[in-house]
């Protein structure tokens, strides 16, 4: 083992000692969270125990100020205020208002709109669940403005009235609030009428249930005047319920209220109290029941699990240097990597082989393509073409066959099986014409179709050139007789989202043999190594190698007559292969 292979070694982690490691830090952390749960518990319960007392003390200081404060508020409206002079004085026989009684009904109308709006600012300082009203004693009429709801302010007004009519409407004595029914109430008289606040005592409570618990606290008012408490509980819905009853035990840890002739008691009910730990000790039984799930969990995985786990990992270290897994697992997983393992280790194996075959067989195509390449009866032909030429001084034509040659050898010997343009395969086709009509002093007609900017698609080299010497060489009859024309055609098409460059190799000679035709069609000819066509057979096979199954060639005969050859290659060059 060279030293980063043993580096590497002993950086590595052991999975069975890490499921280990996880398990127990589960455990230590389920033991931690039951120890904190516990400690916050307790300290959930003194607090709670505090609140009473704190929630009572607060409360009562600030209803305190805030009744003091609404007092000397109504106490200053009813003696000094301009806009109760105005309402009162507007109904009193003075020239004034007798001269001019429009001027009456503004001024009142105006001033009673500044004591609404006086009384909606007093809400608003002191409470949206505050109201207020004045009693005019001069045209017996009653002005009323507050936080509340009309649907929730007019019960009292109409309450309020009854007793006015009745005579039996109570006042503020040495500043104290007092309970009437189910209505916290200041009101005072003055010489102009009568001025007052008051809340529901429901709205009182609500103010203080709503720092406490729901369902777990209560508030009791007691009333002196008539020996009666009213208890408010908070729903767990949020409203508030009243309950009334008649007591025998006014000496209870009541908080007395300094301007306030009632009493509050603030208390927790321990019942409700134990209800809402409810879901705590739920919580706390359901971390001793994980915690017993984890340990089992332990005996479990380390049992079932790490053995599979170890038992797969020999596995692996085998298959490592056999190639070979064992399939008999407990666990189906693991059955199911080995068969997978296998598999791939065949796919890999067969994967090698065709990559092998593949490799023999570009071997014979290039050794093919070699074989075209080279060509010795050809340029053999050339040299005693240019000899017998060189006898009889035809200087002139000595210069062209040497010239057409050398352009020949150079294209031939520079290109191996990389893709040329397709322009480039065409100048070489025209080339290797000239070089014939040299050798034979005979004229090869050949029209070729295609457009300037087709050439610069890329074409396997000699692919356009083999047909044309393949229809040369087996029309020779006729083209002594000048009857022979090779027409070749480009043009591009669409097909399934891809464009792909057709070219077609035409001839008006004899045509394919029908054998040969079928043979060559249905790919049977490929596999003739009698040495025979030897360019038509590497045609194929290169563009095979190149281009898959994205690339082709077909041949047919013309029902004019002659020959017909069309190829298909891909014009994207990402479809290579």
């Amino acid at each position: 083992m060279n030293k980063r292979d043993h580096s590497a070694a002993r950086h590595q982690k052991s999975l069975a000692k890490k499921i280990i490691y996880l398990l127990i830090i589960l455990v230590m952390a389920g033991l931690i969270e039951i120890s904190l749960g516990f400690i916050l518990l307790h300290r959930y319960r003194m607090e709670i125990e505090d609140m009473e007392s704190t929630v009572t003390d607060t409360y009562i200081t600030r209803t305190n100020q805030i009744f003091s404060m609404l007092n000397t508020s109504i106490r200053s409206l009813l003696f000094d205020s301009s806009e109760i002079k105005n309402i009162t004085d507007a109904y009193i026989n003075s020239p004034v208002y007798q001269t001019d009684s429009i001027a009456s009904v503004l001024i009142q109308n105006d001033s009673i709109l500044t004591l609404k709006d006086t009384f909606l600012s007093l809400s608003k300082n002191y409470g949206n669940q505050f109201n207020f009203f004045f009693y005019s004693n001069q045209n017996h009429k009653l002005t009323e403005y507050g936080g509340c709801e009309y649907d929730i302010r007019k019960p009292f007004i109409d309450h309020l009235q009854r007793q006015i009519d009745q005579g039996t409407l109570q006042y503020t004595k040495e500043g104290k609030w007092f309970l009437d029914g189910e209505y916290i109430c200041t009101i005072y008289n003055g010489p102009r009428g009568i001025a007052g606040a008051w809340i529901r005592a429901s709205d009182l409570a609500s103010n203080i249930l709503s720092f406490s618990p729901a369902r777990c606290s209560s508030i009791n008012i007691y009333n002196p005047d008539t020996d009666t408490e009213i208890i408010f509980r908070q729903k767990e819905n949020g409203t508030i319920s009243a309950e009334n009853f008649k007591t025998d035990d006014s000496k209870r840890d009541f908080s007395f209220l300094t301007n306030a002739r009632f009493s509050l008691l603030f208390k927790i009910d321990a019942a409700e109290y134990e209800n809402t730990l409810l879901y705590p000790m739920l919580f706390l039984l359901l971390i001793i029941i994980y915690l017993i799930f984890v340990i089992l969990s332990v005996i479990y995985v380390r049992k079932n699990i790490l053995n599979q786990v170890n038992f797969f990992y020999d596995n692996l270290m085998e298959f490592k240097n056999t190639a070979m897994f064992n399939e008999n697992s407990g666990f189906v997983e693991f059955a199911e990597t080995g068969r997978v393992l296998n598999k791939m280790a065949d796919e890999v194996q067969k994967l090698k082989i065709d990559i092998y075959e593949k490799q023999l067989e570009k071997q014979k195509i290039e050794l093919d393509y070699a074989q075209l390449q080279i060509r010795p009866h050809f340029y053999i032909n050339c040299l005693n073409i240019i000899h017998s030429m060189a006898q009889v001084n035809l200087m002139n034509e000595i210069q062209e066959i040497t010239f057409q040659v050398s352009v020949y050898l150079r294209y031939i010997f520079k290109k191996s099986m990389e893709p040329v343009t397709l322009e480039e395969e065409l100048n070489f086709t025209r080339n290797y014409l000239r070089v014939l009509e040299c050798m034979n002093d005979t004229a090869y007609r050949c029209q070729m179709n295609v457009r300037a900017s087709l050439g610069k698609y890329l074409v396997p080299p000699l692919i356009i050139q083999t047909f044309v010497e393949n229809a040369v060489k087996h029309n020779m009859d006729i083209i002594t007789e000048d009857k022979f024309q090779i027409e070749i055609l480009a043009e591009t098409q669409a097909a399934d989202n891809k464009v792909n460059l057709e070219i077609f190799i035409t001839d008006n000679g004899h045509g394919f043999d029908q054998e040969l035709l079928k043979r060559l069609n249905d790919g049977t000819f490929t596999d003739d190594n009698s040495g025979h066509h030897i360019g038509i057979r590497n045609a194929g096979a290169r563009l095979k190698l190149l281009y898959g199954d994205k690339a082709g060639v077909r041949f047919s005969n013309n029902p004019e007559g002659g020959a017909c050859v069309h190829i298909v290659i891909p014009a994207d060059q990402e479809e290579m292969e």
